[in-house]
C-alpha cells in the first residue's frame, strides 16, 4: 500500500511538472492556436475548436467574454489544462 501510495505522489509531481511546461511556454500555445485557426481570422470558432477534443470540451467555460470564439488569451487558458 505504501508503495502505491508513493507511485500516485511521484506520478502526481510529474503531471503537474508537465502542466507548468505547458504553462510556461506561450509560443507553444500560438502555434497551435495557429494551426487550428483554419480560415486566419484570429480567433477559434467552435467548429475550429473540435479538431482538439480538450479544447472543444471547455469551450464555453474558456470563451470568456461570450462571443462564440476562442481568442488567443482564451485559448492559452485552455492550452495548459490541455
Amino acid at each position: 500500500m505504501k508503495k502505491l501510495l508513493a507511485l500516485l505522489a511521484a506520478s502526481s509531481l510529474a503531471l503537474g511538472a508537465l502542466a507548468q511546461t505547458a504553462a510556461a511556454d506561450p509560443a507553444a500555445a500560438q502555434a497551435a492556436f495557429k494551426k487550428a485557426d483554419a480560415n486566419g481570422d484570429g480567433k477559434l470558432s467552435k467548429d475550429e475548436a473540435a479538431k482538439l477534443p480538450k479544447i472543444a470540451s471547455m469551450f464555453d467555460t474558456l470563451d470568456q467574454n461570450k462571443d462564440g470564439a476562442l481568442d488567443l488569451a482564451e485559448f492559452s487558458a485552455g492550452f495548459t489544462a490541455a
